[in-house]
């Protein structure tokens, strides 16, 4: 007992030495920082378990986190590439599966990183280094031994990636999505080694914004004719066992080569899903890469999306409700009826819950925003 007192209070010493040397930079930041935000929003934490589970040993369970703050730093290398940081506040935990025992900590999450900028969006992603700065636990049973149930790891390395959208320095607001996963168990309790998997969908507000600001188009990018639309579109399932009904509103940005199109989007796809027997209700926030071909007033487009996929379904305890990483792809035709209006027909296939994937055929009608 006393060794491991000992042992988790140097831990506990070197990580908050380090802390408090990052927080020192945090502050020294503003003086040469291109970009200082502060950023907060919602994370979904999940847990897996390496190793088989030993005879009689308890079901394990991760406590999923709601909410996360932090802050970013950026400082400009070239018109499309920065380099990054981020401090966010997150916990790890545990709990066992129909029992009041649960354990949980406080980690200071380091995540450095190289920004690349491809307009709209920053991309980014590199090392991640959490640092625990406490730990706590609840519903202890006589047979529980505290020193072990609280024993968490001091320095945990993992990886981390993610999107900025938009890539603009006039506005104070942008979004972030990021997914982090850690690389080393963060508890050993009950003889499972316990990784932490995690999805953040913020709200980035900038604090500070130096003289040498970004750019939110590259001079020589905006010598090349750009339109900008916003969509509306209704979806439905093409399948009966995952049936999807969805409203789409979009935004795209293109940049036009010729009868060549390129840019990006971002769509908000809202509405009921039906799984078999259960209904419920899903939102989904995606956002990726765009190429179009147009001949006269045809023209057959490409999108690949990545987000996110907010999932409640209306049954007590659903397995599938939840927030779960999505990705997309749409294949479509687009009617130019005019220059500041379009119609598109198109087929999308994106999974909506966990690994399944569901098929929609869409509707949508295009048009400029300045109108």
């Amino acid at each position: 007992m006393n060794s491991y007192r000992l042992t988790q209070s140097y831990d506990t010493y070197y990580a908050k030495a380090l802390l408090l040397s990052l927080m020192l930079l945090l502050l020294l930041s503003p003086l040469v920082a291109l970009e200082l935000s502060a950023e907060m929003g919602y994370t979904r934490n999940t847990m897996s378990l390496s190793g088989d589970a030993p005879d009689a040993a308890p079901d394990l369970e991760a406590l999923e986190a709601k909410a996360f703050i932090g802050l970013s730093a950026k400082q400009k290398i070239s018109e499309r590439m920065m380099l990054g940081g981020k401090l966010i506040y997150n916990r790890r935990d545990y709990a066992i599966e129909d029992n009041d025992l649960t354990a949980s900590a406080g980690y200071l999450d380091l995540m450095l990183h190289p920004v690349i900028r491809i307009y709209p969006l920053q991309i980014y992603g590199g090392p991640t280094f959490a640092f625990n700065l406490n730990s706590t636990s609840s519903g202890l049973d006589p047979w529980h031994n505290q020193a072990v149930v609280e024993k968490f790891t001091g320095i945990i390395p993992g990886l981390h990636a993610g999107i900025r959208f938009p890539d603009d320095h006039s506005l104070p607001l942008t979004l972030d999505l990021s997914y982090n996963l850690d690389l080393m168990p963060y508890s050993e309790a009950f003889d499972r080694d316990k990784y932490q998997q995690r999805m953040n969908l913020g709200i980035v507000f900038k604090l500070v914004n130096s003289s040498n600001r970004l750019e939110g188009l590259w001079w020589a990018f905006n010598k090349i004719p750009a339109e900008i639309r916003s969509g509306q579109g209704l979806m439905v399932s093409t399948e009966k066992d995952n049936f999807v009904f969805a409203y789409n509103p979009s935004f795209e940005l293109a940049k036009r080569l010729g009868p060549v199109a390129i840019g990006g989007d971002i769509s908000i796809p809202a509405g009921s899903i039906m799984l078999e027997k259960d209904f419920g209700m899903l939102i989904s926030m995606m956002a990726g890469p765009h190429l179009g071909l147009k001949f006269g007033f045809l023209e057959p487009y490409a999108k690949l999306s990545w987000g996110v996929s907010s999932v409640f379904i209306f049954a007590e305890d659903h397995p599938d409700s939840g927030l779960y990483p999505a990705t997309a792809q749409q294949y479509g035709l687009r009617f130019h009826v005019a220059d500041d209006l379009s119609l598109d027909m198109y087929y999308r296939s994106q999974n909506y819950i966990r690994d399944k994937e569901a098929g929609t055929f869409g509707l949508g009608v295009n048009i400029d925003p300045d109108l």
